[in-house]
């Protein structure tokens, strides 16, 4: 199945679809988000991390960009500060629903905390980007 422009689609289809891709593709379907999303505000070319095939083949990557206090941000994504999109792809075919989000939600914890250790500075916002439908 391949998604429509403009198509009314359920959360379902858009995991199913997406979980198809490579790991590659996926995370250029999340670059141009974040990039979208950003540029009106920074007007700066946004530069990604990405980690392709780690532990369980899936893609890691992230996106981190500063927007000064006095900058009016339009939207829900980012905030005035240090603000972090982070990607993580996930098979879906290989293990059960509550196996995928158990595993990804104890991934997760203590991702803000690293990200602020690594950066040095703290988080304005947090956005994940995932394929598995929560």
């Amino acid at each position: 199945m391949s998604l429509v422009h403009g198509e009314n689609l359920s959360a379902s289809q858009v995991e199913r679809t997406v979980s198809s891709w490579d790991a590659e593709r996926f995370a250029r379907l999340c670059n141009a988000i974040a990039w979208a999303v950003a540029w009106p505000t920074t007007q700066a070319m946004p530069a990604f991390t990405e980690r392709v095939l780690v532990r369980d083949n899936g893609i890691d990557a992230e996106w981190a960009g500063e927007i000064a206090p006095d900058v009016m941000v339009a939207g829900q994504l980012l905030r005035a500060g240090t603000n972090v999109f982070q990607f993580k792809k996930r098979e879906v075919a290989d293990e059960s629903r509550a196996g995928i989000v158990s595993t990804l939600a104890s991934g997760l914890k203590g991702a803000i905390a690293e990200v602020e250790h690594r950066t040095g500075k703290v988080l304005a916002t947090y956005v994940l980007f995932t394929n598995v439908d929560l």
